[in-house]
């Protein structure tokens, strides 16, 4: 599944082998960097009901033709948003300059491991909560953050989200791009990545950058990771047939580990509870820290 293909997913699998949990010093935020980490429950839980209006949108008007056979074989209304009231975690990577999202949200089958190591390095977290939140299948499909990423559709999402939300979001989110062959215009090149087709993808392998391609759901995914041969992975990808369009998504590793964020979401909004922090030693040993202002 989509989720296990990012490094976030290998941290929290690692929670179980951790014993005494390594623990260390606290990781202190910073009031700014704290105050922004409280509003992105928020923003995510908007942005998977954004993408619920969007995909609406996308079948009554038909605004890019190579996303209707993707569509297909979707039910009639496909559950992507968080319906139900109650607790639900984001795997964010730690960057000097920001968060990012691998992906969506934390399958509710991984959140006991969460919500356990939280409530061992976080004593004084409340021991009764709220019931999880059931997470949609969809609501970590790599088609979502490939339409928010697309230029055109700007606007759109600017409809149900505010324009300095979808730019957050934008920043947050991993980069994605729907696989279409279509052959581009001569002169132009796909957006940050910069290559003219997709079969020049192999060109960013010496750069260090990972990549995985998945179907527009998650459920199949191929790693491309730095070093390896990626040129017969590009060529099936861009030979499956319009209903099965890949999805490229960037896999980028977080340069200070990652933060396990709890957040309530409610009625009429979403509370942030606290958060874990997971990083690895310099003898590669994951160390678990509460997080602090």
């Amino acid at each position: 599944m989509f989720f296990e293909a990012f490094p976030a997913s290998s941290a929290l699998q690692d929670l179980s082998q951790l014993g005494a949990f390594a623990p260390s010093a606290p990781v202190h935020l910073g009031r700014a960097r704290h105050k922004d980490l409280t509003s992105v429950g928020h923003l995510l839980d908007r942005f998977l009901s954004a993408s619920a209006s969007e995909l609406e949108r996308l079948r009554a008007e038909n605004p890019w033709p190579v996303l209707a056979p993707l569509l297909e074989g979707l039910p009639e209304a496909p559950e992507i948003a968080l319906a139900d009231e109650g607790i639900f975690a984001l795997a964010l990577g730690v960057h000097r300059r920001g968060w990012s999202v691998q992906p969506t949200i934390v399958p509710e089958s991984l959140l006991d491991r969460v919500l356990d190591a939280w409530h061992r390095v976080q004593p004084d977290a409340p021991r009764t909560l709220p019931p999880q939140v059931a997470v949609p299948v969809l609501a970590n499909a790599p088609l979502w953050p490939a339409l928010l990423h697309l230029q055109p559709f700007q606007t759109d999402w600017e409809q149900p989200l505010r324009r300095n939300h979808v730019h957050v979001l934008g920043g947050m989110l991993p980069g994605s791009w729907v696989m279409d062959p279509t052959p581009l215009p001569p002169g132009a090149v796909i957006p940050v990545l910069e290559i003219a087709a997709w079969e020049e993808l192999s060109l960013l392998n010496a750069s260090g950058r990972s990549f995985l391609i998945s179907d527009a759901w998650g459920n199949e995914v191929v790693p491309l990771p730095a070093g390896a041969d990626w040129s017969s992975s590009i060529a099936e990808a861009v030979a499956k047939s319009p209903r099965e369009r890949r999805i490229l998504t960037e896999v980028v590793d977080p340069t200070e580990g990652f933060l396990f964020a709890l957040y309530e979401k409610g009625a009429a909004r979403t509370d942030y509870l606290g958060a874990l922090a997971m990083h690895r030693d310099e003898s590669g040993v994951w160390r678990v820290s509460r997080v602090a202002v």
